[in-house]
């Protein structure tokens, strides 16, 4: 063989996804072992048996699979947050629910229904303008990016998600729900043009007392992935 030919190779085989050179090593040495037992294999077979013995309906089958990339373990985390939060179209209701139990188990309420009722008013809102918004969104339903949607204001907060609704979905229901709870917010003025004039301190008090109950065990299953008991 000339070193132009070794040479082109060893190219191809570096090339190839580790998981598919693993595979062919591995079967290199069966076929190594069954030849010391008597058993001769050709490399083609060898790759046969070998998938065969993973479960694959032949070879070509068992390399596309070796082939795909694997998904990282941010990625594995980030996938089950998205399960976890029923982030998909038509989730909203699931969403919330999910919410307000993680909230419920950090801080239980005592003879504070309404307090519960209004945090529960507030995470509706949210969860409406998030999945609202993800119709326009690169990255759709992505858990930091919610986390960001409790936070009154700023980029990604429910104002800024909301002017998108207002702009783009204005007779939606989630629209509707969240134009509606951001009216029960006490001294919360009203939109001048398509800016919202400074938040009165009450107005982002009463926020972020509501949000705090759900920010935070929020905040711990995405952040440090602190997957609640199913």
């Amino acid at each position: 063989m000339s070193k132009d030919s070794t040479k082109t190779t060893k190219l191809k085989r570096d090339a190839q996804p580790e998981a598919v050179r693993v595979a062919k090593d591995a079967a290199g040495r069966l076929a190594a072992y069954l030849a010391g037992q008597g058993l001769k294999l050709s490399r083609a077979q060898a790759l046969e048996a070998l998938s065969c013995a993973a479960g694959a309906k032949d070879w070509n089958t068992f390399r596309a699979e070796l082939g795909r990339p694997r998904m990282s373990e941010a990625d594995i985390a980030k996938a089950e947050q998205r399960r976890i939060l029923h982030f998909y179209p038509g989730g909203e209701q699931a969403c919330s629910e999910m919410i307000m139990g993680l909230a419920d188990k950090q801080y239980p309420y005592e003879n504070a229904d309404m307090w519960r009722n209004r945090a529960r008013g507030c995470v509706d809102a949210v969860v409406a303008v998030f999945f609202q918004t993800q119709e326009r969104e690169e990255s759709p339903f992505d858990p930091s990016a919610f986390h960001q949607s409790f936070s009154l204001t700023g980029k990604g907060g429910f104002l800024e998600r909301l002017n998108t609704c207002e702009e783009h979905f204005p007779d939606s229901p989630n629209t509707d729900m969240a134009r509606n709870f951001l009216r029960t917010l006490p001294g919360m003025p009203e939109r001048e043009g398509k800016a919202w004039p400074d938040i009165p301190e009450r107005t982002q008090d009463q926020w972020g007392y509501l949000s705090m109950q759900v920010s935070k065990p929020l905040g711990d299953l995405i952040d440090h992935n602190l997957m609640p008991e199913t």
